[in-house]
């Protein structure tokens, strides 16, 4: 009597590879909703026209600084790669109650979009100059009726600058151009000679107004740095006038010279030439004689 748990084999074996085949199928269907969905992006971003954007000697770090009164601006740029959408870019300042917002754009699908914002920097009551700020940018787009967000960008390296720690920031700078500018290796008569003693009197006390400025810069002293930074840059100055001033008076001595010994040998021919030669001749023939004369007598 037969059974209806008797199945052939080959039935059992069929049905599984029909099962096997299924799976698969399902599992290539689904592989599209389990990928990464795209998005639009935040393709870059900074900040533009600092006042100073490098190291600062006060906090430590590389900074990007805005002077009080003055406005930063941040240029953010968006990149779309859904279906045409509005967009706003909101910035956040560490030190303020209210993000700031720029326009709303609409950027079509597969394309850029830059977004441009200006942060109006407050009064160091506000904003201290004695710490770094940090800040956030948010881009918001809608999708349907939906208010969507990209993931936000931050940084905490923002800098206010007070009126005399951005003058000392910048005269530092200027001094640093002008120091490394000139150079006693240039060639010409101060290559050989090297700096005048009174420009190199000027350029070692830039050195030292550079080094207090320095020092007052890192203890918060920005008055007092201001003031060595301003001195280190007249002292570099004056030493460079006045070893041009000098070097271009040696150099006018030594053309006048020359000249004046091409007016004489015209005048009176090639008798002096030869009549010097001749004396270069005499005295190398004497030097030749006073130094055998006066090595000692060879002992036998």
């Amino acid at each position: 009597m037969s059974s209806a748990y008797n199945i052939p084999h080959e039935v059992i074996t069929m049905k599984r590879k029909t099962l096997l085949i299924c799976s698969i199928l399902v599992a290539l269907a689904l592989i599209p909703a389990i990928q990464p969905v795209q998005a639009p992006t935040i393709e870059q971003w900074n900040w533009v026209t600092p006042v100073y954007e490098g190291t600062d000697d006060y906090h430590g770090l590389d900074v990007i600084a805005y002077k009080v009164g003055t406005t930063a601006t941040l240029i953010v740029k968006v990149f779309n790669d859904r279906a045409k959408a509005p967009f706003k870019v909101r910035v956040h300042m560490s030190w303020a109650t209210e993000n700031k917002t720029s326009d709303e754009k609409e950027i079509q699908s597969g394309q850029w979009y830059t977004f441009q914002i200006g942060i109006p920097i407050p009064n160091v009551t506000i904003a201290s100059n004695l710490v770094l700020h940090s800040y956030r940018i948010y881009v918001e787009y809608v999708e349907g009726i939906t208010v969507r967000w990209l993931p936000v960008v931050s940084g905490s390296n923002f800098a206010v600058y007070s009126a005399e720690q951005a003058d000392a920031q910048l005269l530092k700078q200027e001094y640093t151009v002008w120091r490394n500018s000139y150079s006693t290796s240039a060639g010409g008569i101060t290559a050989l000679l090297g700096m005048t003693s009174e420009a190199k009197e000027l350029w070692t006390k830039a050195a030292v107004e550079s080094y207090l400025g320095g020092e007052s810069y890192k203890g918060g002293s920005f008055s007092d740095a201001k003031t060595h930074y301003g001195n280190a840059l007249n002292y570099t100055k004056d030493a460079i006038t006045s070893d041009i001033e000098k070097t271009a008076s040696l150099e006018d001595a030594l053309i006048g010279l020359v000249d004046a010994g091409k007016s004489l040998l015209s005048m009176q021919g090639y008798a002096y030439l030869i009549a010097s030669i001749g004396f270069l001749l005499i005295g190398v023939g004497a030097l030749i004689y006073l130094i055998r004369r006066s090595r000692p007598p060879v002992t036998p």
